[in-house]
């Protein structure tokens, strides 16, 4: 029998998320699904696969349905104060300014106690009959199995396609495939809330802003609804375009690439994010000034046994100390 829908999900299905349920077979049973797990790699067709591409600049006409979800899903959060006392030099010739995302530039309730994501992708699919199955454990192992695939390739840290593990996921149970787009994107809202850091809409905006991000599809709807900043589309990486994901170096050496055809050095690029491993020290190898961001305890990444940042800072707003002249 169908599970009540929680009130909290009560927004979500005034969208209509899910297809309507035919009649199936009840009784089937979950290890049959399990097996179809690693027969079946199915892709989606392009135009199933995700929203019309947008820019940053919002030149494209965004997908106002995933908009709206994202209105009715999100509110807002405080960040909590990590401790840490700012290190703040300052740094002469710096002609652009780069960023992490998730824990930076977005407070992430993610990096907070931990979400019982079990339940929440249960009451998600309430109205669906579910085979007696442990569902987060098939999701993970599923994007483990795409990650291994990748590392077969030579691929140190390799990122995943949201849509495709969810489309693969859906295939391996007795249910329809929702509108996939929608669902990753409700799941995502609900596993990790995020909210404009205090301060991110007050970046200088004298230099060029660029973007390096773990990040999926929605990462740029979450951009242009919560923080529309002028992020240059040449200067913006996002992990799930190249199937490449920090800690490794391929996306910072992108943005070199592309700062080097502005004329811009690695030493003349400030890096600010909230992870010591996987931007500080990615920044470093690669020639940029890096700065810890520190200003939210719950996504506050250090490893005091590798090498420090050039700068310490615990509130955005800071940024402008470290720029003389700015």
């Amino acid at each position: 029998m169908a599970r009540k829908i929680p009130e909290r999900f009560r927004a979500i299905h005034r969208h209509r998320l899910l297809v309507p349920r035919p009649l199936r077979n009840h009784a089937a049973k979950h290890h049959r699904s399990c097996r179809r797990l690693h027969s079946r790699r199915p892709r989606l067709a392009p135009q199933e696969k995700r929203p019309r591409a947008i820019h940053l600049s919002g030149s494209l006409s965004l997908p106002t349905h995933l908009m709206d979800l994202i209105s009715d899903l999100l509110s807002p959060l405080s960040a909590e104060p990590s401790g840490m006392t700012p290190h703040l030099p300052e740094f002469s010739n710096i002609k652009c300014l780069a960023f992490d995302l998730y824990g930076t530039l977005l407070i992430s309730a993610a990096g907070g106690p931990s979400l019982d994501r079990e339940s929440i992708l249960r009451d998600l699919l309430a109205s669906e009959q579910l085979p007696e199955a442990p569902l987060i454990p098939i999701l993970h192992e599923l994007i483990r199995d795409d990650q291994e695939t990748s590392r077969q390739k030579n691929i140190e840290f390799p990122e995943v396609d949201i849509l495709e593990i969810w489309e693969r996921f859906f295939s391996s149970l007795p249910i329809p495939i929702p509108d996939l787009s929608r669902f990753a994107l409700q799941y995502e809202l609900l596993t990790n809330p995020v909210w404009p850091m205090p301060g991110a809409e007050a970046l200088p905006k004298h230099l060029p802003l660029a973007l390096i991000s773990n990040a999926q599809f929605y990462t740029p709807l979450l951009l242009e609804k919560l923080l529309p900043l002028p992020f240059e589309d040449d200067l913006t990486f996002f992990s799930y375009q190249h199937r490449q994901a920090k800690p490794g170096t391929f996306l910072f050496e992108k943005l070199a690439e592309s700062l080097s055809a502005r004329n811009i050095s690695p030493s003349e690029t400030l890096y600010i994010g909230n992870d010591h491993k996987k931007d500080v020290i990615p920044a470093q190898l690669i020639g940029f000034r890096s700065v810890l961001f520190a200003g939210d305890t719950r996504s506050l990444r250090t490893s005091p046994d590798l090498p420090p940042p050039d700068a310490i800072i615990t509130h955005l707003s800071q940024i402008n100390d470290l720029l003389p002249n700015s």
